[in-house]
This record gives structure tokens, sequence and C-alpha cells, in this order.
């Protein structure tokens, strides 16, 4: 996937592309296949921009397609800015029922979540749409790759990687440690909740980044060390090698012994 320059550029050619702001990532993983991120609390002004960007799913060039729509990051809900996503959908209906084969909603716990599982409900979209608080789920409905979820959601954590909780985060798992969040938190000097709405607005997740950081630490451990797949298993945090053959297979399409192999 390619950054665009601006929200012009990905507009012009968003296939391939993202584009984001201070609190969205859209983006297009192929003709097919669309993505949009939401995170923080975004006020009418930013939310203009959201819907300029969603604006590309329903071009004139564009084909049929599913859309994921991730508001998991989601800190609060702005009247105003709902507002103005309401009446970009409504305005764009006609078009939608046309072009979207379905719609995933993904929506956080707790009053936003709420919130934005009510907005779905009140707009009623003339197309296939549902709501889920599990990723790997939505990804299973539109039918596309379990793994969409979090490829897009590094991206997404790539556009506030300076934050310095990111950067925090990223060092003590580059030490080896993987860590739930609560030892993490402590290790960081925060609570739990202060490192997870910090993240938040960092535009990224502890299971995210952990995951993340696992994820290149096991493929580096299975080209380059002849260590057993229980041993990669145990260093990663596994309490059992099925579980991170399964974890493995899901985000990589193959299992560590094949992966292994083909590396090699």
């Amino acid at each position: 996937m390619r950054e665009a320059p601006s929200l012009d550029a990905y507009l012009a050619a968003p296939v391939g592309a993202f584009a984001h702001g201070n609190h969205f990532l859209c983006g297009s993983v192929n003709a097919e296949v669309y993505v949009a991120f939401l995170w923080g609390r975004p006020d009418r002004r930013a939310m203009a921009q959201v819907v300029r960007a969603l604006s590309a799913e329903t071009s004139p060039d564009a084909k049929r397609h599913v859309t994921y729509f991730d508001c998991t990051a989601l800190t609060g809900v702005d009247r105003d800015a709902f507002e103005v996503l309401l009446e970009f959908w409504e305005g764009a209906a006609p078009r939608q029922a046309l072009l979207l084969r379905k719609q995933a909603v993904v929506y956080p716990g707790g009053l936003a979540g709420t919130m934005v599982a009510g907005f779905f409900r009140v707009f009623a979209p003339p197309y296939p749409a549902r709501t889920f608080q599990d990723p790997a789920r939505a990804c299973r409905w539109l039918g596309v790759g379990a793994d969409l979820s979090q490829q897009w959601r590094r991206a997404r954590a790539s556009v506030g990687a300076a934050a310095p909780e990111v950067v925090a985060l990223r060092k003590l798992f580059a030490g080896g440690r993987f860590p739930t969040i609560g030892p993490a938190a402590r290790a960081l000097g925060m609570g739990s909740r202060t490192l997870q709405r910090r993240l938040a607005v960092a535009a990224t997740d502890f299971q995210t980044e952990r995951d993340a950081a696992r994820f290149e630490t096991g493929r580096a451990l299975l080209v380059e060390s002849e260590s057993k797949l229980s041993a990669v298993a145990a260093d990663l945090g596994f309490s059992a090698p099925q579980h991170f053959s399964d974890w493995f297979k899901k985000r990589s399409g193959l299992s560590p012994s094949e992966f292994r192999r083909q590396q090699r």
C-alpha cells in the first residue's frame, strides 16, 4: 500500500493507496476492498475530511466492493460530526446501493460503541451491513483475509508512531518480552486504562502492537535460528505450540513449519 501525498491525490487514484488525517485513515486494498478507520473524537471539521475520503468509494470509476469500517479506537462521539457522516451516507445511498456488496462496522465498547451501533441502526443502509466487536469476525463475514484488520491497524499505527507511548511500548517488545497489558502498563509507569486511552489517541491499540511485535520476532526466529517450534512458541509467550501454530497461520497463511521450509 502506498501513502497518498494528499487527500486530493488519494481521491484521484485511490486503488492500492491510503490517506489519513488527525482522526481517520481511509484506503483501498484493491478495487474490491475499501477500509476506513476512525479514532479519537473527530469534530465536524475532521468528519468533513472523512466523508471526502469516503467519497472515493462512490466515484464514477468505482467497482463493486466491500467495506471494512473500524471505529474501535473512537474515544468520544461528537454529535455535529455524526450529523456530517449521516448526511453524507444519506446522499450517497443510491450510489452505494449499486456498488456496495457488504459493509462491516467494527465498534468499540462503552458509550462510544453504543452510539456507533445505534447510528448504523438509525441509518438503515440500502445494502447488507452488520456491526461487530471482533475485527476477525468482521473480515470473515466480508469474505476477505482474516489478517486484513491487522495489516491496516499497522498502517494506522504508523500514522501515530511518534507518540511516546507507542515508542516506549515497541521498545519494551523489542527486548524480547511480550507481557499482557497490565504488566506492560506498569513497566511504562501507568495504568492499563491510561495506556489504552493514549494508544487509541495515537491511532493504535495494545493488541495490535503486541501481535505485530510477536509476529516479526517469530518470523525472525523461524528463519534465523534452529530452535524447535515449541521453543519459539514459548519465547513468544504461547502456552502451547498448537496455539502458536494456529495464530501464526492465521496471520501468514502458512504454518510455522511451512513458513520455515519456504524461507529456506
